[in-house]
Formats: structure tokens, C-alpha cells, sequence
């Protein structure tokens, strides 16, 4: 049994997720294994790419193509070889009046040697429109707070 706790990013996962915001991907590769594998699980779909340039890719222009993400919760707990990065993200479309602005969930594995990601494994909950977030805030709200 491993045991976890939250800890500090890892160099190359703190880059991912500083790109994620600025969708400035140049400069990434420098954090990537070249045979990295991408592993991604998103509503009603599970695709996978391996090699840092096809990986690159993805990031450009799936994780920057549609939105400027702005992470607004986080929690990192360790792995043996790697670290597991918990997010919430929203959205604003780039282009105004082309996608709504939206709220997504996602739980990312990192596996790293050297330094570098060797996997990428993430799952996401879906991008969630306006009306959903309203729906979900009246009928499942967060805790406001926790007990300690």
C-alpha cells in the first residue's frame, strides 16, 4: 500500500499546468520523455497518443484550442514514480459567441523518470455549460467548508 499526501509539483508537471493557463506550449517537449504516452478518457471516449511531438500536438490544440482555462482548485497527492493532479478548470471561449463559457473536472496521473513525463493518464467529467453549473449548485452544492 502506497501511502499519499499533497505535495509540491514536480518541474514538469508545474510547467503543464502553468501552460494550461497561458496556452504557451513552446518550450514543453524540454519536460517530455520523447516516447511519453498520452492516455486520455473524456465522455463516451478513450483514445491514446504516444511521442512527445503528437503529444505536443494535443496539448496545442485540445487543451488550448477552444478555451483559456483558468484553474480554480487543485490537489496533488504522490505517487511512487509520479504524481496524481486533480483539477477544476473554467473556460472562456477564445473566440467570443462560438462555445459557452464552461466548467470541467479532470484527475491526471503523471508518471515521470528523470524528471521527465513518461504518461500522461487523464479522465474528465466533461465540459459543463452555464445551465449545468446552475443545476448542479442548486441541487448538489459544495461543502462550504470542512472539518479539520
Amino acid at each position: 500500500m502506497t501511502t499519499t499526501q499533497e505535495i509540491a509539483l514536480p518541474t514538469a508537471v508545474a510547467e503543464f499546468l502553468e501552460r494550461i493557463g497561458t496556452a504557451n506550449w513552446d518550450g514543453m517537449e524540454e519536460h517530455l520523455n520523447p516516447n511519453v504516452l498520452y492516455d486520455a478518457s473524456v465522455p463516451g471516449w478513450h483514445y491514446q497518443y504516444q511521442g512527445a511531438d503528437r503529444v505536443l500536438q494535443e496539448y496545442r490544440e485540445e487543451w488550448s484550442g477552444k478555451y483559456r482555462w483558468t484553474v480554480v482548485e487543485r490537489h496533488t497527492v504522490a505517487a511512487e514514480d509520479g504524481v496524481m493532479l486533480l483539477i477544476e478548470m473554467h473556460g472562456a471561449p477564445i473566440r467570443v459567441g462560438e462555445h459557452p463559457s464552461v466548467v470541467c473536472r479532470l484527475s491526471n496521473l503523471f508518471r515521470l523518470d528523470g524528471g521527465h513525463i513518461t504518461e500522461h493518464r487523464y479522465t474528465c467529467c466533461g465540459e459543463w455549460e452555464p445551465e449545468t453549473v446552475r443545476h448542479i449548485a442548486d441541487y448538489a452544492p459544495k461543502v462550504e467548508e470542512r472539518p479539520a
